[in-house]
């Protein structure tokens, strides 16, 4: 898809049957330019079953080398709950905070479950956050 949807039902139709069998944690980026065009989908880590971790800089390196100006984060949770954990929130907000020094904005962290998902852009409000989706 040249311009991929992003919102969260999207992203949910699309992402869920890709990881209803999977047994560890992946994350994907999402790599968007500024009118919204897929530049590059990457699976960027594998994990394990109850977690995946990312290192921030390597991250912020694979975006910039893409040109990227948007990117949605994914993964999924092989235990089947969708609501992120205190450090998966610290992170995603740093990671934001961090890419957006650069000129790069967070659109969303779409996290998937067995039957559910959590958007951290739908939750935003209700979080306290302030800077995904621009």
């Amino acid at each position: 898809e040249k311009r991929p949807k992003t919102d969260p039902v999207s992203l949910s139709l699309r992402y869920q049957s890709l990881f209803a069998n999977e047994v560890r944690e992946k994350l994907i980026l999402l790599m968007l330019d500024k009118k919204g065009s897929l530049i590059k989908e990457l699976t960027m880590y594998q994990g394990t079953e109850n977690g995946v971790r990312y290192a921030e800089g390597e991250v912020l390196k694979e975006l910039a080398s893409a040109s990227a100006s948007r990117f949605v984060m994914i993964h999924n949770h092989p235990s089947g709950l969708a609501a992120p954990s205190e450090k998966e929130t610290e992170a995603t907000y740093h990671l934001a905070h961090e890419a957006e020094k650069l000129s790069i904005h967070l659109l969303d962290h779409f996290i998937i479950g067995s039957d559910s998902y959590f958007s951290f852009k739908e939750n935003e409000g209700k979080n306290g956050g302030g800077i995904l989706g621009k």
